[in-house]
């Protein structure tokens, strides 16, 4: 299972996209990625899926749209006291390849972090989150990956300066 967040929101699983159906499921799974790894609370879920006129029996729809992710979609999904936690691998989300490799060629040869920027920018598939970006809950993060997008950017044309490849490190730029 892996989840693509450098684009559209996508879910991938054995080579091919899954079609996450729905808008709260989309929301769900959005806000999920946007805090992997953390304790979700259920009322910040609720508000991203239905703003701020849920329906009576939110609570319960909620519980309903995680348990399909998690067993129609095969997401690591797992309810916890007050709220569910993605319980996803840095393997298992583009963004977190994505921050590796730009990380990766921080300390790296210029040649070497061509390489690694390259890849990491190549993840790319448009907007960060896509529309799920409009989400309050999912708003910052996807605002920190096109501010380190950029910062790859510039740390690719300055590679590419480096190793004398100045028409590839201007058009880049």
């Amino acid at each position: 299972m892996e989840v693509a967040v450098l684009g559209p929101l996508q879910l991938r699983a054995d080579g091919r996209t899954v079609d996450v159906l729905g808008a709260q499921q989309r929301a769900l799974l959005a806000v999920l990625v946007a805090r992997r790894g953390r304790v979700v609370p259920a009322d910040v879920l609720v508000d991203a899926m239905w703003g701020e006129d849920p329906p009576r029996t939110a609570a319960h729809t909620l519980h309903t749209h995680a348990s399909r992710l998690r067993r129609a979609q095969g997401v690591p999904l797992r309810a916890v006291d007050g709220g569910y936690r993605l319980e996803l691998d840095d393997d298992g989300v583009d963004s977190a390849r994505f921050d590796a490799l730009v990380d990766a060629a921080g300390p790296a040869s210029p040649a070497y972090a061509v390489r690694l920027l390259e890849e990491a920018l190549a993840l790319w598939r448009g907007p960060a989150f896509g529309r799920s970006a409009d989400l309050v809950e999912v708003r910052g993060e996807a605002l920190r990956l096109e501010e380190r997008r950029s910062v790859a950017r510039e740390r690719l044309a300055a590679a590419l300066a480096a190793c004398g490849r100045s028409d590839d490190a201007i058009a880049t730029l």
